[in-house]
């Protein structure tokens, strides 16, 4: 995509980002829910992750499906 030149810190950030949540949820994020992560921009990608931090901790800090939640909120901000 056109902001692919742009993506290296910011990419990299994601990945931090999605390494830090498995590893505080202990939970894994599948194949398909990083690709719907990864199917927008960067920046798209840094607002799903966000949001998913919040819903997680609203729920106290676990989470049992962390994949289904990421796929539900890149669904919602396909929207």
């Amino acid at each position: 995509s056109e902001d692919d030149a742009a993506a290296g810190p910011e990419k990299e950030e994601v990945e931090k980002r999605v390494q830090l949540l498995q590893e505080s949820t202990q939970s894994e994020i599948d194949e398909r829910a990083l690709s719907s992560l990864w199917s927008g921009s960067t920046s798209k990608a840094m607002e799903v992750l966000q949001r998913v931090e919040e819903l997680v901790e609203a729920q106290g800090g676990t989470c049992r499906n962390l994949s289904s939640m990421l796929q539900s909120v890149c669904r919602k901000m396909e929207r």
